[in-house]
């Protein structure tokens, strides 16, 4: 008998899956426990049209992900200006946190654990990794220059 499993099952399937089981088992404990439904003409169309919507979607999600990537690194090097060290070790670091303010200024909105990065301590240009989508990936530029201290 084939099943479809609403829930994960031991040696049998995960959820979501269509199973060939003894009808027995299928009967007195999968569809008794609410593990599994019975699989009608009508739910193989929903489950299919459920997937067609998702892929959709996800085919949605995946293609804004490439807009934004484009968008990211189309962008002229983030600039920050930081008081540093003759060796050019600055005072304090750059955080995720001001890459994406910095990013929100230009319009480009990013959450926080999408930005990939160690805490930037040294003047340089530095690539940050930002994660928008599985598998796309965009680097932007970010420059660290040293701000002058003025004389007292």
């Amino acid at each position: 008998m084939k099943v479809y499993l609403l829930k994960d099952v031991p040696k049998v399937g995960k959820a979501g899956e269509i199973v060939d089981v003894n009808d027995g088992y299928a009967r007195n404990f999968l569809i008794r426990n609410h593990l599994a439904e019975l699989l009608t003409d009508s739910l193989l169309r929903k489950i299919q049209s459920e997937k067609k919507l998702l892929e959709s979607k996800e085919q949605s999600q995946k293609s804004r992900a490439e807009k934004l990537k484009n968008q990211i690194e189309s962008l002229d090097t983030i600039v920050f200006e930081k008081t540093s060290s003759r060796e050019g070790k600055i005072f304090g670091s750059v955080s995720s946190i001001e890459v994406m303010e910095e990013l929100k200024k230009r319009g480009i909105s990013v959450e926080k654990g999408m930005i990939h990065m160690e805490h930037i301590k040294e003047t340089g240009v530095h690539p940050v990794k930002i994660k928008l989508y599985p598998g796309v990936e965009a680097i932007l530029k970010v420059k660290i220059i040293s701000k002058e201290i003025g004389t007292h």
